[in-house]
């Protein structure tokens, strides 16, 4: 129904506009990533220019999407996720004009048990296919300002997506092998000289993350995860060492390019379980640089400033080029939208638009940790491809971390202390190690110590702090 002008409300309408200017910023830059991935030949006139025109209107949103190319295929799974999204689950999507040149949909109605309806004009959603040109089409997707919502942004996001699919050549293309070749060492010696940082590392701090540069780390500094660090080094690590090899064979063998890394990795578990060590170990075998925020780094209490900050955070991200940016408590961000308040709902809408941007660069690991993976939106959760479980560690795990933070100890004196630990993560066993040797070291008498080879503690100074705390 048209809103009445006379009962416009000035805040509603403030935010419908910048509601539509972020949507506007966020579609349009995932359509140029996707586009610069799409190398193509203007080689005659049939051959107009793709990208996306998005307009508003006095009450609806128009999204317009040209495309050169438009598979028989690419029609069917839009339509299909159109009448998904849009036709209530009651009917198919109605078929409202079919000629040479437009096939139209809309969203259907059901009136009572007996009928289906046009919806009102102010109520509608509309997907139209338009042959503009010579081998060009114009898909137009229109919504009433009543449905431009988080649900709109992911149908249009995705739309987007199916029509600029990645292209890549598939003869043997020798500099493109020597590119990829080098890409890995380029990183590391970028990353090793700090340009990367100065560059990009102090602005992703700027908005509130932290970043772990390469250091010194080692597959040997994750005790009691061997397991998990032989699944890491499988799907991240080796891919990113053979990167141009894996390029090549993708490259002779799928229709569309592929990335080395995986679309995404969810870490699941209790907190100090190793999910974020293990991506620094991971960060400083392959040189690359961790970038780490939380919910803090993008929750603010002004309207609109949140879904800002988000977006910044991943527009700062795409141009610093890889690194494994790592989301710290992602079920407190991506909670189910059905569930959620609207800002909330609008930044899980706004995080898979981000998401689906970032992938197809090739560029980012985003890998996400969560305490409890029921609570995150479905959609979020089929970004990601890879889940590994961090459980809390068992005995034979508290006895390989323990020995690793008390190597003085016998085997026997290690197993007797670690039996002690039952329910203990890793974190609270590193910090109660680390707090042993601050006791002790402050309980010494310095005047008795007269060797050069200083006391350390032993068993019992151990037992007796388990006991104490």
């Amino acid at each position: 129904m048209e809103r009445d002008p006379s009962t416009n409300n000035p805040d509603e309408d403030f935010r419908e506009k910048k509601d539509f200017i972020e949507f506007k910023r966020r579609i349009t830059r995932l359509a140029e990533d996707l586009l610069e991935l799409r190398p193509h030949k203007q080689d005659s006139l049939s051959s107009r220019e793709e990208g996306v025109e998005i307009n508003l209107q006095s009450s609806r949103v128009e999204v317009i999407i040209n495309v050169n190319d438009l598979p028989f295929l690419a029609v069917t799974e839009i339509t299909g996720q159109f009448k998904k999204m849009f036709s209530n689950h009651y009917e198919t999507p109605l078929l409202v004009n079919t000629s040479v040149n437009v096939i139209s949909f809309e969203k259907s109605v059901r009136d009572g048990w007996t009928s289906i309806k046009y919806p009102d004009s102010a109520e509608r959603i509309d997907i139209e296919f338009y042959f503009r040109y010579p081998s060009q089409w114009s898909i137009t997707i229109k919504s009433s300002l009543s449905n431009f919502n988080d649900h709109f942004e992911v149908f249009v996001t995705d739309t987007v997506k199916k029509l600029f699919p990645p292209k890549t050549e598939k003869s043997f293309d020798t500099s493109r092998y020597d590119e990829a070749a080098n890409k890995y060492s380029a990183v590391k010696q970028i990353s090793e000289r700090g340009e990367w940082y100065r560059e990009h590392g102090s602005w992703l701090e700027s908005l509130g993350c932290s970043v772990f540069r390469p250091g010194e780390l080692t597959w040997g500094d994750l005790p009691g995860l061997e397991e998990i660090s032989e699944r890491l080094k499988r799907n991240i690590f080796t891919p990113l060492e053979r990167e141009a090899l894996y390029t090549e064979i993708a490259a002779q063998i799928l229709p569309h390019g592929m990335s080395v890394l995986p679309r995404g990795v969810l870490l699941v578990g209790p907190p100090g379980c190793g999910k974020t060590y293990s991506m620094k170990v991971i960060g400083s075998e392959a040189s690359l640089p961790v970038v780490v925020f939380s919910i803090n780094a993008v929750m603010t209490k002004w309207y609109g400033d949140s879904e800002n900050h988000l977006a910044e955070l991943f527009h700062r991200a795409k141009k610093a080029g890889r690194m494994i940016l790592f989301i710290d408590e992602l079920d407190a961000l991506g909670k189910k939208r059905s569930e959620s308040f609207e800002t909330t709902a609008r930044l899980v809408s706004i995080l898979l638009t981000e998401m689906d941007g970032i992938y197809s660069t090739g560029d980012i690991l985003i890998v996400g940790s969560v305490n409890e993976p029921d609570l995150l939106d479905r959609a979020l959760l089929d970004r990601f491809d890879m889940k590994i479980d961090f459980p809390l560690p068992g005995l034979q795990q508290l006895k390989r971390v323990f020995r690793y933070y008390a190597r003085h100890l016998s085997d026997e004196d290690v197993k007797e202390i670690a039996s002690c630990m039952d329910g203990w993560n890793f974190r609270k066993v590193a910090r109660f190690s680390e707090e042993v040797v601050r006791r002790y070291v402050s309980g010494l008498d310095l005047s008795e110590i007269k060797s050069p080879d200083f006391p350390l503690p032993g068993k019992d100074v151990y037992l007796n702090y388990i006991n104490s705390i």
